[in-house]
């Protein structure tokens, strides 16, 4: 009888076991290391396409900061790509070979490219700075901006100056379910997401 209790008691912490990580795992995001890649309608340059079910904490702190290095190839000329993602879902993709670093780096030096989100909550603007600046993309670096936790339908982009001025441009293109706007950038610049009506 002490082995059967024994057994069912092992069998009831089990279920227990299964039953917490089921739970913990509902709450979690489920991401890929590496979105698909697919070419674009001329065939020769690059997307990504999340394939995921991404879950959004909108509590998430800010200002909010991501770096990843750029690995010098010793034996060949450029940079491995990578890719770093923000905790409120923005990614940025470098592609292999892409990257030429600012002028001034050593040669065969790898570069930390840094990428941080700050939220002005009375204009509902978070506001994405790239560095280091003088960075190049050949073929252009890809960007997926989130605007979720502005808890807004519709937003506008702008180009920010070292002054401060904004000036509206587009993205290529937007996520509307995932409110993600999508860049592709061949430099760094800084970006504004804003509240539009």
């Amino acid at each position: 009888m002490n082995r059967i209790n024994a057994i069912l008691m092992h069998m009831a912490g089990a279920m227990l076991i299964l039953f917490v990580l089921s739970a913990c795992t509902e709450q979690l995001a489920t991401q890929s290391d590496m979105p698909a890649v697919n070419k674009d309608p001329e065939g020769n340059r690059r997307t990504f396409v999340f394939e995921q079910d991404l879950v959004i904490n909108n509590d998430l702190n800010y200002p909010q900061s991501s770096s990843g290095t750029a690995y010098a190839l010793k034996n060949k000329k450029g940079y491995l790509g990578f890719k770093m993602t923000l905790p409120n879902g923005s990614t940025f993709w470098l592609d292999n070979g892409s990257l030429t670093p600012p002028p001034g780096t050593k040669p065969l030096s790898n570069v930390t490219i840094t990428m941080t989100a700050e939220l002005d909550p009375i204009n509902n603007t978070l506001f994405y700075t790239f560095d280091p600046s003088g960075c190049t993309f050949d073929p252009p670096a890809e960007i997926y901006l989130s605007w979720s936790d502005l808890n807004a339908s519709k937003v506008k982009l702008s180009l920010v100056d070292e002054d401060g001025n904004q000036l509206e441009t587009y993205p290529d293109g937007v996520d509307e379910i995932g409110q993600y706007l999508i860049l592709r950038v061949p430099h760094f610049s800084r970006y504004a997401v804003a509240y539009s009506d």
